[in-house]
């Protein structure tokens, strides 16, 4: 469950600094809606980049005590 609770914070923090950044990306970047494009590429390391951040927060926190 401690897995799902990484991964929903995850998305969601991930998907608010992407629609965030989005307006200053270039229109490349920029997600088209109905379309599989760099966009989404973008947004998804967005989240992997946040969830490797909470995993480690997370693995320091529970090493601590």
């Amino acid at each position: 469950m401690r897995n799902l609770g990484k991964a929903f914070l995850s998305i969601l923090v991930g998907n608010l600094i992407y629609f965030w950044a989005s307006p200053r990306l270039p229109y490349a970047m920029q997600h088209q809606p109905n379309q599989i494009d760099y966009g989404l590429g973008v947004d998804f390391l967005a989240c992997v980049v946040v969830y490797v951040i909470v995993d480690a927060v997370f693995l320091k926190v529970s090493k601590r005590g």
